[in-house]
């Protein structure tokens, strides 16, 4: 567990050495979408890695785990993807997005968070279908954990609205 940590250390560090918080630094430049991208291909660069050095598999688990890892893992990406979409139509808004698009940013997000929760459901039999129940459980474990770290640091690049919109599901 000792490389996950490192990695929950190593982001949050980034995070706030590179991202100056809006409050003591109003000139601070927009997020931009390369950097959104930047960070997802970060994140999915070293997922991979990261899942194999925390969960141990012999080549018959690994054999079975991976390709069924491939369809969840494309499944999570749809989910982001959409969430994305919004957050860069946001930020390409600028100082024009209104009460309805930033409405509409806050509904993808949590509704991401649900679907995202429910794919965990959903997959999470299927994973002790192929590993030991254990090794399944630490997946699901190590996966969540990478996928908040990541959540963390975008969080800390994307700037606050000036505006609320509360309560943020209704129209």
């Amino acid at each position: 567990m000792r490389t996950l940590s490192t990695l929950v250390l190593l982001f949050s560090f980034s995070a706030s050495a590179q991202t100056p918080s809006a409050s003591t630094s109003p000139q601070a430049p927009p997020l931009t979408v390369e950097q959104i991208e930047k960070l997802r291909a970060e994140v999915r660069a070293g997922k991979s890695d990261l899942i194999a050095k925390n969960v141990s598999l012999t080549s018959d688990e690994a054999a079975k785990f991976w390709p069924l890892y491939k369809q969840y893992d494309a499944a999570a990406k749809a989910l982001n993807d959409k969430r994305f979409d919004l957050l860069k139509k946001y930020l390409d808004a600028g100082d024009k997005a209104d009460p309805k698009m930033a409405t509409n940013l806050v509904k993808a997000s949590l509704q991401r968070d649900l679907d995202l929760a429910k794919l965990r459901i959903d997959y999470a039999p299927r994973f002790a279908k192929v590993l030991p129940k254990e090794k399944a459980a630490r997946f699901i474990q190590v996966e969540r954990a990478l996928t908040l770290i990541a959540d963390a640091k975008l969080a800390s690049m994307v700037p606050l609205l000036p505006w609320y919109p509360w309560p943020p599901l209704e129209e």
